[in-house]
């Protein structure tokens, strides 16, 4: 368990970038796993799977957001939880209309696509909006 003190000061820039690409890998583990699930076994349409799977993966990376990455768990969870699913629905949005361009625009595979996008959307968009609207 971390002592109250440590979650009354922001965690450093580094580290919390360092554990939020963590949490990401993470979430990104059960985003995929659900996805190629959904897909593969179950017989969903890829872009259903990848709102379904991205929904697993929001839940996964809000904890370990909360609790970890930015030790914010001193916060009330009602207005974290609205702005990580305001944001969530962003990146959803982002995921989802990634991976459809680079599928179906460019033609690479959809497992393919889903790293590509995974990475630039968790980098460029959701690093920034957990640590600076979300977590803050």
């Amino acid at each position: 368990m971390i002592p109250d003190d440590q979650h009354k000061t922001k965690v450093p820039l580094g580290e919390s970038f360092l554990k939020s690409q963590i949490t990401s890998v993470t979430s990104t583990a059960v985003d995929f796993s659900v996805l190629v699930l959904c897909t593969e076994l179950i017989g969903i349409y890829y872009v259903i799977s990848k709102a379904i799977a991205a929904c697993c993966g929001a839940i996964v990376s809000f904890t370990l957001g909360r609790k970890w990455a930015f030790r914010r768990s001193d916060k009330r969870m009602g207005p974290q939880a609205l702005k990580y699913i305001f944001t969530s629905l962003c990146s959803l949005g982002l995921n989802v209309y990634g991976i459809y361009f680079f599928t179906d625009c460019l033609g690479f595979h959809y497992i393919l696509s889903n790293v590509i996008i995974a990475v630039i959307v968790a980098v460029g968009f959701n690093f920034f909006m957990y640590r600076y609207f979300v977590f803050k």
